[in-house]
């Protein structure tokens, strides 16, 4: 049980420093450094995208 709960923590903690990413890329987007904007957009995508993929997918699987 301990381990679902640390590896539940995990999964948030990743989805949120993924946002901080793509939120302060779109920042540095608004700031005209274009490549460095994308960079942190692309890596918040990079850094989650299974975490983000298996939270759909199991909220599809329910209904």
């Amino acid at each position: 049980m301990k381990k679902v709960k640390y590896a539940k923590s995990l999964i948030i903690t990743s989805i949120l420093v993924s946002l901080g990413a793509i939120a302060w890329g779109l920042y540095e987007l608004s700031n005209n450094e274009f490549l460095i904007g994308l960079g942190f957009i692309f890596g918040g995508l990079a850094m989650s995208w299974n975490d983000w993929k298996n939270l759909f997918k199991k909220k599809n699987l329910k209904n």
